[in-house]
């Protein structure tokens, strides 16, 4: 059980008015072996996503922008560097690909027209398969098809030129433009505590709210403890109860700097979403420097599904700052897809 209680949802009030016709964001869809994501910006991210595998060292993505100059951008990755163009359904492809740069320097990637021209002959195959010098990757096309329409459906652009899959006459200009992500307010640093203020309000908080906490988890003798200053008379106070081998469980508490042992759970804002939940659990750090917290919970420990999310202290409380998520457990390498962002 996680210690946190919802504030109400002011971050919505940061939403920019835009309206749209098409799919509610933000979005996550299943779709056969294939996962959807779009972000209330509305980019899109398509991944392949096959959970059948205990390990799939090979993944497909597709990612777009939303609005008329939204650039495709593929990428093929793999664990490890490929040795070999990736093949489909066993014979090399005829569209060109390329080697990344920076993050992307072990992926065959492809953007713009390239990408386009790659995802037409893709539509075509059921199978995509590559090897490294260690081993052999693939990852299936079913479900390809229908996530490049749900991504034309949430960005509006059935019918138009640059369309992923359906293709019309319309021209690209009379897709709507993206929503800006919301912005943040500003964060400013408190006053760093000194080494005995965090001890006694640590100790003070601790024996205070032990018999909440210590109940609900297989909590340590010697629980870790962190203790910041949000403003002038209130404190964070981290309580990492337990862990096991990947994530660890937490108690958050907002509290008076001056009476510590009047700690209250501490209040966040939702983040929009039916599918984004708000637990802090996996990994959880606050920056003094930053007014960041942020916590990263893995699905297994190998990384290929979980949850990172993020908010910011605007002086008054915790406000939606990122969030990505990928629920499928199938074994890819990319970074999970990001369904909420915001401006600093």
């Amino acid at each position: 059980m996680t210690f946190i209680r919802k504030a109400t949802l002011l971050s919505l009030l940061l939403l920019p008015a835009v309206t749209w016709a098409a799919e509610e964001v933000p979005l996550y869809k299943d779709i056969k072996n294939w996962v959807v994501v779009c972000d209330n910006t509305r980019h899109c991210t398509a991944i392949s996503a096959e959970e059948d595998q205990e390990h799939a060292p090979l993944s497909l993505r597709i990612d777009r922008d939303a609005g008329p100059q939204g650039e495709v951008q593929l990428s093929i990755a793999m664990t490890g560097a490929a040795t070999e163009q990736p093949l489909l359904d066993g014979k090399p492809l005829k569209s060109t690909l390329q080697k990344g740069g920076g993050d992307d320097a072990d992926n065959w990637v492809a953007s713009g027209p390239q990408a386009q021209a790659l995802i037409d002959e893709l539509r075509n195959g059921t199978r995509l398969s590559m090897t490294n010098k260690d081993d052999e990757g693939s990852t299936s096309l079913d479900g390809f098809s229908a996530s490049l329409l749900l991504v034309d459906a949430v960005q509006e652009r059935v019918g138009t030129q640059g369309a992923l899959l359906k293709r019309g006459n319309k021209p690209d200009s009379s897709v709507p433009p993206a929503p800006l992500a919301p912005q943040l307010a500003p964060f400013i640093k408190a006053r760093a505590l000194s080494e005995a203020e965090q001890k006694r309000i640590g100790d003070a908080v601790l024996k205070a709210t032990r018999a909440d906490w210590d109940a609900d988890h297989d909590a340590d003798e010697n629980p870790s403890v962190t203790v910041d200053a949000l403003n002038d008379s209130t404190v964070l106070v981290i309580i990492q109860t337990s862990c096991a081998a990947y994530n660890c469980s937490y108690a958050l508490y907002q509290t008076s700097a001056a009476n510590p042992e009047k700690a209250e759970l501490l209040d966040v804002d939702e983040f929009p979403g039916e599918d984004m939940a708000d637990e802090l659990t996996g990994y959880v750090e606050y920056d003094a420097d930053t007014g960041v917290l942020s916590s990263h919970d893995k699905g297994r420990g190998i990384g290929d599904c979980g949850a990172s999310q993020s908010w910011r202290y605007d002086g008054k409380g915790f406000r939606p700052r990122s969030f990505a998520m990928m629920s499928s457990c199938a074994g890819n390498p990319s970074p999970w897809p990001v369904m909420w962002r915001t401006r600093d």
